[in-house]
């Protein structure tokens, strides 16, 4: 198994792409950015393997979000693999507009009614432009990707993605966990599956025995439990953020989501992780939704939540 990585972990670097060999050629997971420099990086950090873009029969791409299946357009124009993705993301990579929805673009404008904003022309000034593509084969829970000697069971983990999937190699105990655990807490937002489906992700990968985490965003991870639960830590972090700010009572959405996210995060990513979060409490019973985007905590503040 080979590895090329970006020069950094946060946006708008590439994933890491994983690269396999087998007797038919390569098995590509996710393809990076499509930049022209950063597909070059790809080509090169192949070359340096002894690898070649032309031996790549299969690419898989744990979800539809640029830097993960970018380069995919200038795979496609060099080979034509078979490309695997879940079957709830394979809509956004045939039709990009749709990331609009799962990013809560309009969710952004009802509470900032004057944010305008271009999340594919967002993405191209990043050097990062978002591709269609169209997956071949759809996967979905529990279905088995084979690679090499790798034998890859799809373990949906939406969140982040509403179709993110992290694969696991139980023979192995390995796990490639996309966004889901890495050098960087991932956004999310509700219609990804917001905070309550992250965590969710988090107690799903967690029930499986795995030694080591290959992330797509930073260095393999040996403690898997530690980084688990760091994961977790940092979620839970903003419930009890958001629950001390009620505790003197009413609070705007903009009171709760302000202090922490400064001038233009207030918009992305602000919005959708406050409430994400929001609807995490207010289904937890923790707090009560009012009229005027006002909320309120509906029991006293707990200290271990």
């Amino acid at each position: 198994m080979f590895v090329v990585k970006p020069e950094g972990e946060k946006w708008p670097a590439s994933a890491n792409v994983y690269i396999i060999k087998d007797e038919e050629g390569l098995t590509m997971i996710d393809s990076g950015c499509g930049s022209e420099k950063c597909f070059n990086a790809l080509l090169a950090g192949m070359k340096e393997y002894g690898l070649d873009i032309h031996d790549v029969h299969t690419l898989l791409l744990s979800h539809a979000h640029p830097d993960h299946m970018g380069a995919t357009s200038r795979v496609l124009k060099v080979i034509k693999p078979k490309i695997i993705m879940h079957e709830v993301d394979a809509p956004n990579a045939r039709n990009p507009k749709l990331l609009i929805k799962n990013f809560d673009i309009s969710l952004i404008k009802s509470y900032y009614p004057s944010f305008n904003f271009d999340l594919l022309g967002f993405f191209r000034e990043s050097s990062c432009s978002m591709c269609q593509a169209e997956p071949n084969v759809t996967v979905k829970e529990g279905d088995y990707v084979y690679a090499g000697e790798f034998s890859f069971r799809i373990v949906h983990t939406p969140g982040h993605a509403p179709g993110h999937i992290c694969l696991y190699e139980e023979e192995r105990k390995l796990l490639f966990s996309g966004d889901l655990i890495g050098a960087i807490l991932a956004w999310y937002s509700p219609s990804s599956g917001g905070a309550l489906g992250y965590m969710e992700s988090l107690a799903k990968i967690e029930r499986l025995e795995v030694d080591l985490i290959l992330p797509s965003h930073g260095i393999v991870i040996d403690d898997p439990a530690r980084a688990i639960n760091e994961t977790r830590r940092k979620l839970t972090e903003r419930d009890r953020e958001i629950l001390r700010m009620l505790d003197g009572g009413k609070r705007t959405f903009y009171e709760l989501n302000e202090p922490v996210f400064k001038g233009p995060m207030r918009y992305f990513p602000g919005v959708v992780i406050t409430e994400s979060h929001l609807i995490k409490l207010e289904r937890e019973g923790k707090i009560e939704r009012l009229e005027n985007k006002m909320f309120r905590a509906r029991v006293k503040r707990e200290t271990n939540i």
